[in-house]
């Protein structure tokens, strides 16, 4: 059976985590995961990639 592709939110929280836990400060961390979703979705606009971003990183803060 093959992998199952991750979604970009869970790109962008690993990305996040990996450079949190390589001890980056959280403004490098958040800078990380909008690039791997500019990587994933390079015809986004600032806008939407931000917006996404923050989402996101707001979503799993607040479970975590």
């Amino acid at each position: 059976m093959g992998q199952a592709i991750p979604s970009t939110s869970d790109i962008v929280i690993s990305t996040y985590e990996a450079r949190r836990a390589a001890g980056a400060d959280e403004w490098t961390a958040c800078d990380a995961a909008l690039e791997a979703f500019r990587r994933r979705h390079p015809e986004a606009s600032s806008d939407l990639a931000n917006t996404f971003i923050a989402d996101v990183l707001r979503d799993y803060t607040a479970r975590h």
